[in-house]
């Protein structure tokens, strides 16, 4: 695969200009996520992120699954199908979750005096009726850049596309804070559905100019067709009804339950946790990585359909994001009140548990992506919808837990809890269908103690050490690092394919190998 589109030199090639990119949107986005913490009043707050979680919602409805039929058929194609072809697929695939977007969006539109009756927030349906706007003009622009640049391996037109998208909403909150205007939550989704727009508009004609560059490209097979029509269509079922019935128990909602059990200052609070988190989240390898890693090793199989290869690189996947979340998690164990008071001001001080358990959640939401992504690759998609069926039961726990002990931690950890399950049921059914894969559990248990151990020694130097903000993060840095020397969190296998890269990296994280035992 050295001279295919989706083979290592162009892998490279692509990792390099989605970090790039990324490292400039995670820059702009972190910095609009600060302004607009500072600019909206505390309930105005809360009516901003109980929007945003219901923009989410609407986005990943509209989605309809389609986004695994997109990742599963676009890297054959472009392998096998010549440009023609694959330019033609794009567009039928586009026009179809184009219209889904278009439908979803005007529903909540018209939903919107419900959805504020039912949040209790009956003064924002003008704001849950901008949100329709938002989600088709936001989704539009994340199928663009995320899911056909990304697929086709053009990540640099997709991350200038996404720049494009946060520095427009940047520059527009650094207007607000320099002009002194105050912010209420209908002016921020104004902010938020211009930059939209400008980041959908950049995203198709960039999209435009490489289709146009790719028709050209004689088929390499030309008898290569796409799978039958009802493989995606069960390949997009399966996925949707997967994403619907992990919504009973996903953020969004639990950002509901919240809105109407606790109020709108619980939702400020919660939601700037969330916020956080979720920056996090995304800038995770397993996530930030999706749109590279993904066709990539959907490519890789469908050379040699070797799935226990393959779950040595989606166990590497997972345990490099691991180790990148594993000094945050350090440090907020350790320090969580100091470092929420720096994220957020006295405020948010006291949702620091609340972030901790949204972190762990970040880890066990990069295991069920990486599990998702290895049932799609071998068609087995309608496993992850069937472990997810057994999750019906937990947003009335979720429930129950708010109205009794009016906690946000116990009702978050109730959703890392049901992430675990979830995780647990696919691995175990990927096992009765003979993918047995190789899991590195030991690994991964060493990665855990060692996150207890640094935590412990934390505490324990807490007892005796008063710590400035600076001093902390120096100091809860080198401990994870030293824990993560120490945990040797790399097997052989992973080493040698780590080294493959750069044997200096593999070196660092603890791998001494120099060839497979």
């Amino acid at each position: 695969m050295s001279h295919s589109p989706y083979g290592g030199k162009a892998l490279r090639a692509s990792t390099l200009s989605y970090l790039g990119g990324r490292l400039a949107s995670a820059v702009l986005t972190f910095t609009a996520f600060a302004l607009a913490a500072r600019l909206l009043p505390l309930a105005e707050y809360g009516v901003y992120a109980a929007a945003l979680a219901l923009i989410e919602l609407a986005l990943a409805l509209s989605t309809g699954g389609m986004e695994w039929v997109v990742a599963r058929v676009l890297p054959e194609s472009r392998m096998h199908a010549g440009g023609r072809a694959t330019a033609r697929l794009v567009l039928r695939l586009g026009a179809v979750q184009t219209l889904l977007m278009l439908a979803v969006g005007a529903a909540l539109v018209l939903a919107a005096p419900a959805v504020g009756a039912l949040l209790q927030m009956t003064g924002s349906v003008a704001v849950f009726r901008l949100a329709g706007a938002v989600v088709v003009a936001e989704g539009v622009g994340r199928l663009l850049r995320d899911q056909m640049l990304g697929v086709l391996m053009e990540q640099r037109s997709g991350q200038l596309a996404q720049a494009v998208r946060s520095g427009i909403l940047m520059l527009q909150l650094l207007y607000a804070w320099h002009g002194g205007t105050a912010l209420d939550a209908h002016a921020m989704l104004q902010l938020e559905l211009v930059a939209s727009c400008c980041g959908t508009v950049a995203g198709a004609l960039l999209l435009a100019r490489i289709l146009k560059a790719l028709m050209p490209v004689e088929a390499a097979r030309p008898e290569w067709r796409p799978p039958p029509p009802a493989a995606m269509a069960r390949l997009a079922l399966h996925n949707f009804a997967s994403y619907v019935l992990a919504m009973l128990y996903g953020p969004q909602v639990l950002t509901m339950l919240i809105a109407r059990l606790l109020g709108a200052d619980a939702v400020a609070v919660f939601g700037f946790a969330r916020a956080f988190a979720d920056q996090v989240r995304r800038y995770l390898p397993t996530d930030l990585l999706l749109t590279v890693v993904r066709p990539a090793l959907i490519a890789f199989y469908a050379a040699g359909n070797n799935f226990s290869a393959l779950s040595v690189r989606l166990g590497l996947w997972l345990k490099v994001s691991l180790m990148v979340l594993f000094p945050l998690l350090v440090f907020f164990a350790a320090f969580g009140a100091l470092g929420m008071q720096a994220l957020g001001g006295a405020r948010f001080t006291q949702a620091w548990p609340v972030l901790l358990v949204l972190l762990c959640s970040a880890a066990t939401s990069s295991w069920r992506r990486v599990l998702e992504l290895g049932c799609n690759t071998v068609m087995a998609s309608d496993i992850c919808a069937r472990a997810t069926l057994v999750l019906v039961l937990v947003p009335p726990l979720l429930a129950l837990a708010l109205y009794l002990t009016q906690q946000l931690v116990l009702a978050v950890a109730l959703v890392v809890a049901a992430e675990i399950v979830f995780c647990w049921r696919v691995v175990r059914s990927l096992r009765a269908r003979g993918f047995t894969g190789q899991w590195d559990v030991r690994g991964f248990a060493r990665l855990l103690a060692g996150g207890v151990g640094a935590v412990a020694v934390l505490l324990l130097l807490r007892q005796w050490w008063h710590f400035s903000l600076p001093v902390a993060v120096l100091t809860a840095g080198l401990a994870a690092l030293a824990a993560l020397r120490l945990a040797l969190p790399l097997n052989a296998v992973e080493g040698v394919l780590v080294a493959s890269w750069n044997t200096r990296l593999a070196r660092l994280v603890g791998w001494y190998g120099n060839k497979l035992p």
